[in-house]
């Protein structure tokens, strides 16, 4: 029984440690996004939090999605319109359909 609770307390602060090492708040937000790659095609999924460097979401079906890969991104919802161009983004998790991405900025290329 101590092993699960030095588990548990050892999960908590790791999410803690995690927590904290965030730069930008996080929001929920009621968008979907279109992601594509010009390999697999597109999929879509719905956003769970949205950050200003980085978005979380749930896809609609499972994918082979993997850390480091590069996507276009559309967002959809209420504020957003069709108009507004795709986004290039950077996978940074992948747990089942749930992917975290993070927004590459043209400037971090200079």
């Amino acid at each position: 029984m101590k092993y699960v609770k030095d588990n548990c307390e050892y999960l908590k602060d790791r999410q803690s440690e995690m927590t904290e090492r965030r730069k930008h708040r996080q929001v929920e937000v009621a968008f979907w996004a279109r992601l594509k790659d010009p390999l697999r095609g597109t999929v879509t999924g719905e956003f769970q939090e949205m950050s200003e460097s980085g978005l979380y979401l749930t896809l609609n079906e499972e994918n082979d999605f993997f850390v480091m890969m590069e996507l276009d991104v559309s967002i959809h919802g209420e504020g957003w319109g069709d108009s507004m161009s795709a986004l290039l983004v950077q996978v940074v998790r992948v747990q089942n359909r749930e992917v975290a991405i993070r927004i590459l900025d043209a400037c971090d290329d200079f």
